[in-house]
């Protein structure tokens, strides 16, 4: 299971809403010779992050908690909003080379096919992300307070 410290925000009809700390890279940004994380997290920003959590443990607003979400579920998750939109993007692209044999021009099919792959893949994302909103595996739970012993590295957290 993979684990982060975040903070209970609100509890509105028995569900619970926590917020995380995006993680601003490894420190050595601000100095040269930063690495690209540096550059990213400028570009897109650090910020916070607030989810619906399962609240087992009957944490209240305003405390700090652990939160984990299961790794299986974290990495088909993964591969189903990353890889299957960019194969859907390949293989339209292909699609579009291969019609324009026919047609001529096959740089504005090629293009014209990915485009539509890759919006064959925004729409797949939207019902993958809709269909597992709801599932239990796919929801973060709350295991524990931080104030309760429990630690928090970059690693994961732990008593």
């Amino acid at each position: 299971m993979l684990e982060t410290q975040a903070v209970v925000v609100r509890i509105e009809d028995g569900v619970t809403y926590v917020q995380t700390e995006r993680p601003s890279g490894c420190g050595h940004c601000s100095s040269e010779g930063g690495c690209a994380s540096g550059t990213l997290t400028k570009i897109f920003g650090a910020g916070r992050t607030a989810f619906v959590a399962a609240n087992g443990v009957d944490a209240r607003v305003g405390e700090s908690v652990i939160i984990g979400v299961e790794e299986g579920a974290l990495l088909s998750s993964t591969v189903a909003v990353y890889l299957v939109p960019l194969a859907l993007l390949i293989a339209g692209a292909g699609l579009g080379t291969a019609l324009s044999h026919r047609a001529g021009n096959p740089d504005l099919y090629s293009v014209l096919g990915a485009a539509a792959g890759l919006l064959l893949g925004t729409v797949w994302i939207r019902i993958f992300s809709a269909t597992r909103r709801t599932g239990s595996r796919y929801r973060p739970i709350i295991l524990g307070r931080a104030s309760e012993g429990m630690q928090c590295t970059p690693r994961g957290c732990g008593h």
